[in-house]
């Protein structure tokens, strides 16, 4: 199987209507995540969880505060939701990535490109099987997996 190719943007205000907008176009409602997107949705987009929803999103949490969702595409994409310790979100899609580095490069930029329009997203990073940031200072850090990274976030 080959490696993915994981584009993610940083998004520091995560509103209900963007966040649900990403889930529509991209986020399959089956699968392996299912349970986790409708606790997501009901808490996130919705605002209207219930205990049992937190509970779910509990068993996602690490230490720090920090989850990520990967959920079942809707297509080629695997879409990436990750809230960080300090409430921004960042969100990304996994595409199985090329065999030679200049392709990877530019399904990078394609996908980020992507990212950044839809989601009016001031910065981006890419790189093959990269984990999304749980943090401001995972962002910033100079992680040799990142192959492409757009402005930082302010």
């Amino acid at each position: 199987m080959p490696p993915n190719l994981d584009a993610y943007v940083w998004v520091a205000d995560p509103r209900p209507s963007l966040l649900g907008g990403f889930i529509a176009r991209y986020a399959a409602e089956d699968g392996h995540s299912a349970r986790y997107l409708l606790a997501f949705r009901r808490a996130y987009v919705l605002g209207a969880a219930d205990g049992d929803d937190w509970a779910v999103l509990d068993e996602l949490r690490t230490g720090d505060g920090s989850f990520t969702l990967y959920l079942k595409g809707r297509g080629p994409h695997g879409p990436i939701i990750a809230f960080t310790d300090e409430g921004a979100v960042v969100l990304g899609l996994s595409v199985h990535a090329a065999d030679d580095l200049h392709t990877v490069i530019a399904q990078a930029e394609e996908l980020l490109d992507r990212l950044r329009e839809e989601l009016s997203a001031e910065a981006g990073i890419a790189g093959v099987e990269l984990p999304p940031p749980r943090n401001r200072a995972e962002w910033h850090e100079q992680d040799p997996m990142v192959l492409l990274r757009f402005p930082d976030p302010a």
